[in-house]
């Protein structure tokens, strides 16, 4: 009977590990998604990280890479250390700390070196000294081939959103690619007027939009 209730509990602890991953830590968000062109070198942003404890507690980290050109240079600040290049599977210790006025960021950079593609960079989060409680956050980059710059305008003066349709308020052509959250890639139409987005399940996609020799950025939620 005793080695029942034993083995129950261990079960019962298995089937919940976010319970005691929130006892050290925990993220709102674990993925982010950056969509620019080589232009846009280093291309950057962060997670948080947010502690559940009173005191610091020392982490690691380790990398897992998914499709990154090998001529990226990927670089990272887990705001303990500075890494001015990081490889697959490398790993490092670093301090999460319980009290800050602002929430600390782990944030990823990549020099782009003039080289469009798509990738992921994951991290493993886990306490060093008890390894199977772990998380995983995921960048998603999504880089097209830059010009000699970024357009930057305003939506609506350059393009409309109609009855789930979006088209140039010039009445050009362009070319449109729709990603999801995850940076896949779920519709392209290239030499267009307009892209229906109706058939869209609900959710934020992020829409590149190429014209002539202008790129434009925009998210949809939906």
């Amino acid at each position: 009977m005793v080695n029942r209730i034993i083995l129950s509990c261990i079960i019962s602890l298995g089937l919940q590990p976010g319970i005691c991953r929130a006892q050290d830590f925990y993220f709102q968000d674990p993925e982010t998604t950056l969509i620019k062109t080589t232009d846009q070198s280093p291309a950057h942003w962060y997670i948080e990280i947010f502690s559940n404890l009173d005191e610091d507690k020392t982490l690691r980290w380790k990398t897992f890479f998914d499709h990154i050109p090998e001529e990226w240079t990927i670089t990272f600040n887990d705001q303990t250390t500075n890494y001015f290049e990081v490889n697959d599977g490398d790993s490092a210790d670093f301090i999460l700390f319980s009290d800050q006025e602002f929430p600390q960021k782990l944030i990823i950079g990549g020099i782009l070196n003039n080289t469009p593609g798509s990738g992921t960079v994951s991290f493993e989060i886990y306490d060093p000294e008890v390894p199977v409680i772990k998380d995983t956050i995921h960048f998603h980059f999504i880089i097209s081939q830059g010009s000699l710059g970024v357009e930057e305008f305003s939506f609506y003066e350059q393009f409309r959103l109609e009855n789930d349709v979006i088209s140039p308020v010039n009445g050009n052509t362009a070319d449109f690619s729709v990603f999801d959250e995850t940076g896949r890639e779920l519709l392209r139409k290239e030499k267009v007027d307009a892209l229906d987005v109706s058939g869209l399940l609900n959710g934020l996609f992020f829409i590149h939009i190429r014209q002539g020799n202008d790129r434009f950025f925009m998210k949809l939620s939906r």
